[in-house]
């Protein structure tokens, strides 16, 4: 898909910055949300199997509401692209109420983070190759976060037979890598929205 299949207020150029502008919020605010976490992973030292269940089940909802924000935002440019985020905010919302009502089993709880931390990173990649050309100023950063949270998804399972602080370290420590990747993405997204708006 290119710009010229995008709507577009007068031109492509005002188009480009539009997007731009839209998508820096949520851009940081996702960034913040895998920040945050992996920080709280990092200074919570004895977690319990309850701990991990609440802990990754807040971070999936808030990691799913980062995301249908920035389908939200993406909509009036991008519909398709948009249903692809929203199903990615539903999988993740599903898996964080199951993660928190089977929070007792440190099994069954990794197995169902795993799976939907493991599907959701797949689709951003999905979402990242397809935006290459529309979206070049976010895509790399989408396949880069995909990546990072499927080798995660993928630890985390392995993980779950060493118990709650090696699941929950293997989450927050994927969590950190992917969200210093995409403040550094928000950050140049902001920046270059600025010149374009001084343009």
């Amino acid at each position: 898909m290119t710009f010229q299949q995008l709507p577009q207020p007068n031109s492509a150029s005002q188009t480009h910055r539009s997007l731009q502008g839209a998508l820096t919020l949520p851009a940081f605010v996702q960034a913040g949300v895998y920040l945050v976490f992996g920080l709280i992973t990092v200074f919570w030292q004895q977690p319990t199997a309850t701990i991990d269940a609440v802990l990754l089940g807040l971070f999936m909802l808030a990691l799913g509401a980062s995301t249908a924000l920035m389908g939200a935002r993406l909509k009036p440019y991008d519909p398709q692209l948009t249903q692809s985020l929203n199903s990615i905010a539903m999988l993740l919302a599903g898996a964080a109420a199951l993660t928190l009502v089977l929070g007792t089993s440190i099994f069954w709880m990794s197995i169902i983070v795993s799976v939907a931390l493991g599907l959701a990173s797949i689709l951003k990649i999905f979402c990242g190759v397809r935006a290459k050309r529309s979206l070049p100023f976010i895509a790399k950063d989408w396949q880069l976060e995909g990546i990072i949270m499927t080798c995660a998804s993928v630890g985390l399972l392995m993980m779950s037979s060493i118990g709650s602080k090696a699941v929950l370290g293997t989450a927050g420590g994927g969590a950190i890598i992917a969200g210093v990747f995409l403040l550094i993405g928000a950050l140049s997204i902001a920046s270059e929205a600025k010149k374009l708006e001084r343009d």
